[in-house]
């Protein structure tokens, strides 16, 4: 099981505890969340990583039907923080040691 994988199995099972189905909607974005996470490891190190995982989060939380707005109920807040957080040490790890 490669990151996106995980990442996405980890969305899933927390969606589930918290009565929200989005597996669809994620398995179709598959492709393009690793992509997503090589191109923010690309960028982990340098100025405006963190506005980029905001963007990345964004994109793809809108995309499975998580609300990223203001508006976001406490569930999707915490489904945001799952997809932040997983981007996040995915691109970090992907890129290594900062120079």
């Amino acid at each position: 099981m490669n990151v996106a994988d995980q990442l996405i199995a980890t969305l899933n099972a927390a969606g589930e505890r918290l009565g929200k189905s989005f597996s669809e909607a994620l398995e179709n974005q598959r492709a393009y969340i690793s992509t997503t996470m090589i191109e923010l490891s690309e960028a982990a190190n340098e100025p405006g990583f963190d506005e980029n995982l905001i963007a990345a989060r964004d994109s793809i939380a809108l995309n499975a039907g998580i609300a990223a707005t203001e508006e976001a109920d406490a569930l999707d807040m915490e489904l945001l923080g799952i997809l932040t957080g997983g981007l996040s040490i995915a691109a970090r790890a992907l890129a290594g040691p900062a120079a």
